[in-house]
């Protein structure tokens, strides 16, 4: 078994989700992992500087290259400090479970080929903006669930199906979404007619779709307003 270089997700706001998950289980067992509180403290202290700056620098609206440029640099030195300390601290370290290190997202790569199985869960779907004539969509992995090397998937997921219908009445089941579509990113777009569907509810639910073309569980259903 070896450590994989890509545990570590490359999308900004996957690798803030990432990153909490991983602080807050490592803080909630470093006393039973036998990790000195300085070295934890450590690791915090640029987990600080990160999160300080990228709560300037996601806010569209307001923030400057300055910013950008301080989260960037500040998420450099995080990414290698919490390399570091899975090198140092918890891939070796035998009173860290395999389960911990899954629920930790630190993907272990292992040698030999194994069929892998599409997974039992969905993806986590929020609306992330609504535009004329579109509607953004952002879907995310559960924390605890590791990311494949790709960085962007689960191990044995190749895309995303989501699925939506506009207007009432809500549909009750996966069959009655009359909008699909398929996608290998995480950030989705649904159109809509800006005149016709105005003052509508929009339905929206996904799910993760195996190279072989099984589909997981549907993700439970979100709504909003067309504006």
């Amino acid at each position: 078994m070896r450590l994989s270089k890509n545990f570590i997700p490359t999308l900004i706001a996957l690798f803030d989700i990432f990153q909490i998950n991983l602080a807050t289980i490592i803080t909630t067992n470093y006393i039973a992992w036998n990790i000195p509180l300085a070295t934890l403290n450590a690791l915090l202290a640029l987990q600080t500087t990160f999160v300080n700056a990228y709560a300037i620098s996601k806010v569209k609206q307001s923030r400057t290259p300055a910013n950008t440029l301080v989260t960037k640099n500040a998420r450099i030195a995080y990414e290698s400090g919490i390399r570091q300390f899975v090198k140092e601290w918890l891939k070796e370290n035998g009173a860290v479970t395999e389960e911990q290190k899954r629920e930790m997202g630190i993907h272990i790569d292992d040698l030999t080929k194994t069929k892998i199985n599409p997974p039992t869960f969905s993806p986590i779907v929020s609306i992330k903006e609504i535009t004329p004539g579109t509607v953004k969509v952002f879907a995310i992995i559960p924390q605890g669930e590791a990311l494949s090397s790709f960085k962007t998937f689960p191990d044995g997921i190749r895309l995303i199906e989501i699925r939506a219908k506009i207007g009432s009445p809500a549909p009750a089941n996966s069959e009655e979404f009359n909008i699909r579509g398929n996608s290998t990113k995480v950030k989705l777009e649904l159109p809509f007619d800006p005149v016709q569907d105005r003052g509508k509810v929009i339905y929206i639910t996904v799910c993760y779709v195996s190279p072989d073309g099984r589909r997981g569980p549907f993700s439970p259903t979100i709504t909003a307003y067309i504006p």
